[in-house]
């Protein structure tokens, strides 16, 4: 399942997920996405940190996006398998839509290892038994068009 929202982002960092998107061939909603779903899987992966509680302490104003260009970060070494995965799962997607409609499934090896109708749920279990990066998973929800088509708003600036 998606939600559709609107995003306000400096004008820099679209620029560089565009360019991300042309390198990489892919659609700016893509990488948005999946920027945000690795973020997300980080996070969730990564030790607990002590999180700032003090304002004045850890200003924000100190850390500027735009000193972060996207062109530092590391390619994505796993992509290639990852497409593999998701060629797989194109293939089986007539199968998967009788077997499991709107669940998530897993597909590693071009198999399907799990499912579950919650993300979150599938996504434990599948870290615990498959952990990334030595394991490349890839995780979806089965729709009834197995390339779903998204829509994203063009972001404007806001002026009072």
């Amino acid at each position: 399942m998606s939600k559709q929202i609107t995003v306000e982002i400096p004008e820099t960092i679209y620029q560089q997920v565009e360019e991300a998107a042309r390198a990489t061939n892919r659609r700016v909603a893509e990488v948005i996405t999946d920027t945000l779903v690795e973020s997300f899987l980080y996070q969730q992966t990564r030790p607990a940190l002590e999180t700032p509680t003090d304002e004045d302490e850890y200003p924000l104003d100190e850390y500027p996006l735009d000193e972060y260009p996207l062109d530092e970060y590391p390619p994505r070494t796993h992509r290639e398998a990852m497409d593999k995965e998701t060629e797989a799962f194109k293939k089986m997607h007539p199968q998967l839509w009788e077997e499991y409609p709107h669940q998530f499934v897993a597909v590693y090896q071009g198999k399907v290892i799990d499912h579950d109708k919650d993300f979150v749920t599938l996504a434990n279990r599948i870290d615990q038994k498959y952990p990334y990066p030595e394991h490349i998973v890839l995780m979806r929800e089965v729709e009834p068009d197995p390339d779903p088509v998204l829509y994203f708003r063009s972001p404007r600036l806001a002026r009072d």
